[in-house]
């Protein structure tokens, strides 16, 4: 439907703000953008509006509720006033509008993917450390960076102090994975860089990273655990042997349970679940 009726209503910003569903202030913000034709006044300086001019407002509205930015509803505005207009023109503007629209759409999905592996690799409990937070905070990162730059900047971090990690899954990435502390590979990539790697990760996904950081913790800190207890063991119960002070049987029972008990704390890994889906 086109504006050619003749306008008749004489209505002031408020009433016509009422009339196109939208705030006194968005039908000054449109006016000063030149969408609005030039209003007409009262002798006291009031702005009158016609059906006209809420009949274009309602189309500027609707255009902004499909995304249309202000320079694409003023060449709508401008074609929609034409009756001569091709509507080639309009399905350009249009078409433009939908690929702008993909290219955002794509941007945001690849944003959600990203948030999400840093929500599901964070614990959410009691414990400090966040991978949210810490991709907020880094402050050095890298991109296309060569391949024979690759093993230069790890040796670089690690001459600084640091203990690097280093994720790949090309035949250039060996060369990085074989000099961090610690090459984590992927098993579909190539056997080169599995062979480089220490660690494989029996999926393509970066967020089995975290995971395996995770679990490694977990084992180094039953390690820790098993070597303590079994110090424990020893501590007391080769000097009780030695003085003749601890019976061969009790003995023999002692460090069975020793093994049962080191064994069963291992075995509390297997309660361990990934973060990654």
């Amino acid at each position: 439907m086109t504006p050619s009726a003749p306008a008749t209503a004489h209505l002031n910003i408020g009433q016509a703000a009422r009339r196109a569903d939208l705030s006194t202030k968005m039908v000054r913000h449109y006016e000063s953008l030149g969408l609005l034709p030039a209003i007409a006044r009262t002798d006291a300086g009031y702005r009158q509006y016609s059906d006209t001019e809420v009949h274009t407002l309602r189309f500027i509205k609707r255009a902004r509720s499909l995304g249309f930015s202000m320079p694409e509803i003023s060449e709508l505005l401008a074609l929609w006033q034409d009756k001569r207009r091709p509507s080639a023109s309009v399905k350009r503007i249009a078409a433009m509008h939908v690929a702008d629209l993909d290219q955002r759409i794509a941007e945001l999905s690849t944003m959600k993917r990203s948030l999400q592996r840093l929500i599901d690799c964070c614990h959410g409990d009691h414990r400090p450390d966040c991978p949210i937070l810490d991709e907020l905070g880094l402050d050095d990162i890298r991109s296309e960076v060569l391949p024979q730059d690759k093993a230069r900047i790890v040796a670089e971090l690690k001459a600084d102090g640091a203990t690097v990690a280093m994720v790949g899954d090309g035949i250039n990435d060996a060369p990085a994975l074989a000099a961090a502390d610690v090459g984590i590979a992927m098993s579909t990539g190539t056997d080169v860089a599995m062979h480089a790697a220490g660690i494989t990760l029996m999926r393509g996904d970066p967020a089995l990273v975290a995971d395996a950081i995770d679990i490694s913790r977990k084992t180094y800190a039953k390690i820790r655990q098993n070597l303590f207890w079994a110090f424990v063991y020893n501590a007391i119960g080769v000097p009780l042997a030695a003085f003749g002070l601890l019976n061969p049987v009790v003995a023999g029972a002692a460090m069975a349970l020793s093994s049962v008990s080191v064994v069963s704390n291992a075995l509390l890994l297997r309660r361990w679940k990934g973060r990654a889906p």
